[in-house]
């Protein structure tokens, strides 16, 4: 069964990312096809919501008890940085601006 508004994984893992912390707990108040209880899961958060059809909200359950806590941080891109130039260096002459 699929949601016609449900978003795209990349786009729930990067709101969530910016949002919330491991082990957060998340709240998406119109359930639907649970993905964001999908991600929230996959990004080793606790999640909880409210879906109006008991039938979908079974059937969605049910799923979301096979996924493996964490399951997406192994796919997570690293972020590369090694830093500002003058970090750690006092300001000279040359770094004010005219």
């Amino acid at each position: 069964m699929k949601n016609k508004n449900e978003l795209p994984t990349e786009l729930l893992v990067k709101m969530l990312q910016y949002s919330s912390n491991e082990s957060d707990l998340v709240c998406d108040m119109f359930l639907g096809g649970f993905s964001t209880v999908r991600v929230a899961i996959g990004l080793n958060c606790r999640a909880t919501g409210f879906e109006i059809s008991g039938q979908v909200f079974d059937l969605k359950a049910a799923e979301m008890r096979d996924l493996a806590q964490g399951w997406l941080l192994p796919s997570l891109r690293v972020p590369q940085s090694a830093g500002p130039e003058n970090r750690g260096k006092p300001w000279t002459d040359g770094d004010r601006k005219p």
